[in-house]
């Protein structure tokens, strides 16, 4: 048994290190002012490869994966949707931060919705009783 537990420990111990504590990851949900309202134009289209953004739903236009990195070349939400907050938050981080430093976001925003829906308790019952 005590052979198990160490075995398991040291198993842990490497998955651990193996973080990179050099790549700053940050969640941003909100309404619809985190979603992207704003128009993206050509200036916005141009982005540090350092500044990444994990694919929150399956888009066809442009085509990214839920669940994958991307560089965070806007729209950084959901395909459809527009220029947000986020954008100039990582861009910012990006060009303040040492060049080793890779800046991802977990962009979750939802236009129209209350805040409830992001309750991690009480979200369901909130999405219940939205029209699809």
């Amino acid at each position: 048994m005590r052979k198990i537990f160490i075995i398991i420990a040291l198993f842990v111990s490497n998955f651990v290190l193996a973080q990179d504590p050099n790549f700053h990851i940050y969640i941003c949900f909100g309404q619809s002012n985190m979603e992207g309202q704003g128009t993206i134009e050509t200036i916005d289209r141009t982005v540090d490869s350092r500044f990444k953004v994990m694919q929150a739903v399956n888009c066809t236009n442009p085509t990214k994966t839920k669940g994958t990195w991307y560089t965070a070349t806007p729209p950084t939400c959901r395909c459809g949707t527009g220029i947000s907050l986020v954008d100039n938050f990582g861009k910012t981080l990006i060009a303040n931060l040492p060049s080793n430093i890779t800046v991802g976001v977990i962009h979750v925003a939802v236009a129209g919705c209350k805040i409830e829906l992001f309750d991690k308790v009480n979200y369901a019952s909130y999405a219940s009783g939205v029209e699809q």
